[in-house]
């Protein structure tokens, strides 16, 4: 009877949580189903399942927990950023230490205890190519009891995992907080980043039947306004289908339920958000076959976005859903990936204009000031080029806005500014060609973008943009022209190593290419391009190398910026350097990596024969040229560069 008397109670605790059309359902297929079932309020259900046991108390725990468990549940697909190991037989006691591990780093209170995510086994199929973790998960509800009572409660929600490392992905269903926190301990596991992925509209017709769209929320052209339109609807009102569809282009559709057969359990409808990057099933579905279909269907939609990344990593890139770049500020990774695609865009076609989401001046409000700068760049009506204007008093080129909101100098507050040949420009013509200048510090995070997108980083020498009004203004800069240059090749010596440390190694090579363009202007050179944790630049003379090697030495030894206390690798080689497309090429560039390599153990310079002759510098003999990867024709010696002598103080 004790039992018993437990069972009733428990059911009269969770039935006020049933939804109620869950619960008429119920009702109306248990036989017993009151006459005005279909005009019962909640509470009065409720109250007349309890008293009439329409529903014995074992069936109304049962719907509940099929309900908890199985009702919208929300899977998160990530994408390995390469391919991680496949995870060893310690596998679930290792991702629950990173789980620990990560909340006694963020000092998780009690509340956030409760709430946390707890393992409960694991599982392996697909000839354990997939690894399932089940895990139970606190979730706070309200909801009214059957006084209509507020109540608040924590109750356990279950959710699982699959780990693919054949696939490189993770899927993951639970809430937004599990799934940040389940994906980023498998990543911490299997030491490797993953990123989410936002499906577009054709990824997912591409793995599910159009025909079974259940309803679309697509944008009308022309009231611009978010319209749902139903199946019923469509099927119903062939004008309504035929206008969709008509519209049915990129970024019009905006989210489909997509209705699936899962074998053994029914028709579920498939919601895909592409903002959110979440498939969601909205009816209940057991876990067992929440799986057999989500174990096929998630390997081919990551294989999609795995194919999708080689292809076209632009677009991959714009799939990817709230990643955070490192390096990257988190309140500014918006701005700056709206500039990275654009700008990879731009490459990509050729074109030298491009319209994107902010303006110049939503730009220079949303990013730091050391960033970049508005400036007023105007086509000047007598000049006819889009000239760069100046303040007439202190000759500067950034502008603001002061109190009154009028346009003026961010200098000195003057209102009056001229193009550089003198002739004066309207303050309303400046308003409407307000341009963005980017600095040093934005180009860097834009390199890190395009860096995510497999491409090569911005070039500072070689390319430049600015925004103007709403368009991204974007050319290519000429290169040198073929000819014989002497190469400064460096690089971070003990990179892999030094890497680890994400933060301090990124501060460490911005500071190091700008170091690098800082000596080649300096010393009469001309930056070449960056080569990941280093890169090249180029002199006609072989002393300015020389100078411009040492001087870079002293730069990276002194900088606050190297808090690793790093040291750098230098090779200097004189020869050809040619050209090919956008990128350099010849022989002394493959040369001056190779003596790069050799000038390891602690800031050293090597050089080749032609560099220390033209340079009358002195050096060391360190090995013959020939057994260095593609010179074994060689007949000549390489070097290392020896010291500056030491200046006499005035007291010797």
């Amino acid at each position: 009877m004790a039992d018993n008397r437990k069972l009733d109670q428990r059911a009269g605790d969770v039935i006020g949580f049933i939804p109620m059309n869950v619960l008429q359902d119920a009702v109306a297929a248990s036989g017993k189903a009151p006459g005005a079932l279909a005009t019962m309020g909640g509470t009065q259900l409720r109250k007349h399942v309890l008293a009439h046991r329409t529903l014995s108390s074992a069936e109304i725990i049962q719907l509940w927990e099929q309900w908890r468990y199985g009702s919208r549940v929300a899977l998160t697909l990530a994408i390995f950023e390469d391919r991680p190991k496949k995870p060893g037989a310690g596998f679930l006691s290792d991702v629950g230490q990173e789980l620990e591990r990560a909340r006694v780093e963020r000092e998780a209170g009690d509340d956030e205890r409760e709430l946390a995510i707890v393992l409960i086994g694991e599982d392996r199929f697909d000839e354990d190519q997939i690894v399932e973790l089940s895990f139970r998960y606190g979730h706070h509800h309200e909801y009214l009891d059957l006084e209509e009572r507020s109540k608040s409660v924590i109750e356990s929600c279950f959710g699982f995992a699959w780990v693919c490392a054949r696939d490189q992905f993770i899927a993951v269903s639970g809430e937004e907080r599990v799934v940040a926190d389940m994906i980023g301990a498998v990543s911490a596991v299997l030491g490797k980043g993953a990123v989410r992925v936002a499906f577009g509209k054709s990824t997912m017709d591409a793995h599910f039947k159009m025909e079974t769209i259940s309803s679309i929320l697509h944008l009308d052209l022309f009231t611009g306004t978010r319209r749902r339109v139903s199946r019923e609807g469509l099927k119903g009102d062939p004008a309504a289908y035929d206008e969709v569809v008509a519209r049915d282009v990129d970024n019009q559709r905006l989210r489909a339920l997509y209705g699936e057969d899962i074998a053994g359990v029914g028709m579920v409808n498939v919601s895909v958000n592409a903002e959110r990057s979440r498939l969601n099933t909205t009816r209940p579905v057991p876990a067992s076959g929440l799986r057999d279909w989500a174990s096929d269907k998630l390997t081919r939609l990551a294989r999609s976005q795995l194919a999708l990344r080689e292809e076209d990593p632009i677009a991959f890139f714009i799939g990817i859903h709230k990643q955070i770049v490192d390096g990257v500020p988190r309140s500014h990774h918006e701005a700056v990936a709206d500039l990275a695609v654009a700008i990879a865009t731009c490459r990509k076609t050729g074109h030298e204009r491009l319209a994107i989401k902010k303006d110049a001046f939503a730009l220079a409000a949303k990013l730091p000031a050391k960033s970049g700068s508005l400036s007023a760049r105007s086509d000047c009506v007598q000049c006819g080029e889009m000239v760069l204007a100046k303040c007439d008093h202190c000759r500067s080129s950034a502008v603001q806005f002061n109190y009154a909101e009028e346009l003026c100098c961010a200098r000195c507050g003057g209102g009056s500014f001229t193009c550089y040949q003198g002739h004066e420009l309207p303050v309303t013509m400046l308003t409407t060609a307000l341009t963005f200048e980017p600095a040093d510090e934005l180009l860097g995070w834009i390199s890190l973008m395009l860096v995510q997108m497999r491409l090569e980083v911005y070039e500072r020498t070689g390319e430049q943009f600015w925004v103007r009004g709403s368009e991204l203004l974007y050319q290519q800069r000429p290169l040198l022209p073929n000819g014989t240059y002497t190469v400064l090749m460096v690089d971070i010596e003990n990179s892999t190593a030094l890497g680890h440390k994400k933060a301090l190694y990124a501060e460490l090579v911005a500071t190091l290419r700008d170091g690098l363009m800082s000596v080649a202007r300096t010393h009469r050179g001309h930056f070449g391009q960056d080569t990941g944790d280093g890169g090249f630049a180029f002199f006609e003379k072989e002393k300015d190398a020389i100078a411009a090697a040492r001087a870079l030495q002293a730069l990276i030894r002194l900088s606050e910026h190297n808090r690793l206390d790093a040291s750098i690798r230098i090779g200097l080689a004189t020869g050809s350097v040619e050209t090919a497309g956008r990128r350099y090429t010849g022989l002394a560039i493959n040369l001056s990596e190779r003596l790069q390599k050799e000038a390891s153990k602690g800031s050293r310079i090597a050089l080749d024969a032609k560099t220390l002759f033209g340079a009358k510098a002195e050096a060391v003999v360190i090995g013959p040229v020939n057994k260095l990867k593609g010179f074994s024709e060689s007949t000549e010696d390489f070097y290392l560069l020896s010291d500056p002598p030491k200046r006499a103080t005035a007291a010797a």
